[in-house]
């Protein structure tokens, strides 16, 4: 009879263990979606040459969406290290103006509203400390980020006067270009007087790094099998390719994300 006990005593715990490894397993798969906004930050003095007499940059964000999968491993109780591969689409509305003088001593007075659209795959590798085991808890995180970024186009719409001492000269831009693809660019305009739309050829480098890595933090809320919280992402690199602007222009990349999860397992 004692053997008999002992021996249901053990099956208890085992049950018992089994199923606390069911509720909290070490490693956990979590599916991910939800909504961006992207923004640049630009220094005030991001542009260093003495033919430039001046240049402003206003962003405005503009939604995108985020999806991927996740992959949380239990480090030790209440902290996991998160990793995964997430897909973004971003999109940020952006006004620039700038005058500048060119090797002709002409000088250009140029003002676009530009739209990018770009498509981005994201690698995060962060730690992340849950408040309670419980099923309902808080969720606080920090860490790194890669971003690779697959695809993108800029649509711009602007004007430009070009003035010397004969004549001043007023064009109206438009069109569209690859940010990540180098060689022949072509840029659409046309004179304000008899309004005939013309373009000519650039062979430039990618307008834009493909490559960034940053630091990421977060904040949510884990309900049972449902997750929502929100994310920030902030690139320590110069995403402008410093070979098509020949300036010393930096932007670096910060992204806002409302995301809403479900653990798979």
């Amino acid at each position: 009879m004692k053997k008999i006990s002992l021996f249901l005593s053990f099956l208890l715990i085992l049950q018992i263990g089994l199923h606390a490894q069911d509720v909290n397993p070490k490693v956990q798969l979590a599916v991910r979606a939800g909504l961006n906004g992207a923004t640049l930050l630009i220094p005030n003095s991001t542009i260093q040459n003495e033919s430039v007499f001046g240049y402003s940059s206003n962003q405005k964000l503009k939604i995108g969406a985020t999806a991927g999968l996740v992959v949380d491993v239990r480090l030790r109780e209440k902290l996991y290290l998160q990793t995964g591969v997430l897909y973004s689409w971003q999109r940020l509305k952006q006004t620039q103006n700038a005058q500048y003088s060119d090797t002709n001593a002409i000088r250009h007075s140029v003002a676009s509203d530009n739209l990018y659209t770009t498509h981005h795959l994201k690698v995060p590798l962060m730690i992340f400390y849950h408040s309670s085991e419980a099923k309902n808890h808080f969720v606080a995180g920090a860490g790194l980020f890669v971003d690779v970024a697959m695809a993108g186009k800029l649509s711009y719409n602007g004007s430009e006067v070009l003035t010397n001492e004969d004549r001043v000269i007023s064009n109206i831009l438009e069109g569209e270009l690859e940010l990540y693809k180098p060689g022949k660019k072509e840029i659409y305009y046309c004179e304000a007087n008899d309004n005939t739309f013309q373009h000519y050829a650039l062979t430039q480098d990618n307008i834009l790094q493909r490559l960034d890595f940053g630091v990421g933090m977060e904040l949510g809320y884990q309900i049972s099998q449902f997750y929502i919280g929100v994310h920030a992402d902030f690139g320590l690199l110069n995403s402008m390719n410093p070979k098509f602007t020949q300036h010393k222009y930096v932007q670096r990349n910060l992204n806002f994300q409302v995301v809403l999860g479900y653990k798979i397992n």
